[in-house]
């Protein structure tokens, strides 16, 4: 997959694409993103550029099935409020302590 070549995209959702299984490792350059929905798709990792843009504020990854886990420099994203991957193979949680701004996770483990 191509993300398309500009910066400042604040909004990024694939929801529901289920032929997705990977985002390129681009994503972490989009400086300006906010929001990124992955739900409902087939990802099976997440690049570990995804902790690269700090103004991130929203992650869903809810019902992506085959998702196992989440990056462990995730804790990086210091603006996130939202996070979701319930509905995932998620089981062991990176670091949250620097998530200042997160509000309620519908899923959180301990590994």
């Amino acid at each position: 997959m191509k993300l398309v070549s500009t910066k400042y995209i604040c909004v990024f959702s694939m929801f529901g694409y289920s032929n997705i299984s990977e985002l390129p490792g681009t994503i972490g350059s989009l400086k300006h993103i906010r929001y990124i929905d992955l739900s409902h798709t087939s990802i099976k990792k997440l690049h570990d550029s995804i902790c690269f843009p700090y103004n991130l504020q929203v992650l869903k990854l809810r019902k992506c099935q085959f998702l196992e886990e989440l990056p462990m420099d995730l804790h990086e994203l210091i603006n996130l409020h939202y996070l979701d991957f319930s509905g995932t193979r998620v089981r062991k949680t990176p670091m949250v302590g620097k998530f200042n701004n997160l509000q309620p996770m519908s899923s959180f483990y301990v590994g």
